[in-house]
């Protein structure tokens, strides 16, 4: 089972240092809403919560990126693998995920980047696994196509905990990052109707 912390980018030797809020407290609870549309016109840093169907995945740049066990991007230098931020030569380097996503609402549509934990809280797959699957097709090694279970996220529909803060990397701009990812349908159920009681038949209920 994947679980997500806080914040669903860090790696699980820093997460591990905040209290894990669930699901429903962050979606329902702690996190301000917005819809697609007001989050395009936003102007203010923070954290918000929009729901949304995936209407595609985005064809741009490869699905996957080598990682440091700390979790940062790496680049091979001199025929090797350098994490700047530990410092070192990385030995053991490790597929993420990192896949755009179109989502819309019925005000409108934008682009999210979705990182490792969160796709893998999605598919119930970690990146690792997926790699040592499609290794053989070059086309998908290389990210000029995204793998088959990637495919199983369109029209999935979801909550995403979207920071608004500038990520000040050209690859990223126009789009938004997302924290935390939900799919559970009973807290979607909740957060679509203020009243929705999961032990009530009945629900969701209108005002």
């Amino acid at each position: 089972m994947i679980e997500q912390g806080v914040c669903g980018t860090q790696s699980p030797a820093i997460s591990n240092e905040f209290k894990v809020v669930s699901l429903e407290d962050d979606f329902i609870c702690l996190t301000r809403r917005c819809t697609i549309d007001d989050l395009q016109d936003n102007n203010e840093e923070g954290c918000f919560v929009v729901f949304g169907s995936v209407r595609a995945l985005v064809d741009e740049g490869p699905w996957w990126y080598s990682a440091c066990f700390c979790g940062r991007a790496i680049q091979p230098q001199g025929g090797a693998y350098y994490c700047d931020f530990c410092g070192h030569y990385v030995t053991n380097v490790n597929p993420r995920f990192r896949v755009k996503i179109c989502v819309e609402d019925e005000t409108g549509h934008g682009i999210f980047v979705l990182f490792d934990r969160e796709i893998s809280f999605l598919i119930k797959k970690s990146c690792a696994e997926d790699f040592a699957e499609v290794q053989k097709d070059a086309n998908v090694m290389c990210g000029d196509f995204y793998p088959t279970i990637l495919h199983g996220l369109v029209r999935k529909m979801v909550l995403l905990k979207v920071d608004t803060k500038p990520v000040g990397i050209d690859k990223y701009f126009g789009t938004f990052r997302v924290r935390r990812v939900c799919d559970d349908p009973l807290i979607i159920g909740m957060f679509k109707h203020p009243n929705y009681d999961a032990d009530d038949e009945l629900s969701p209920k209108k005002i």
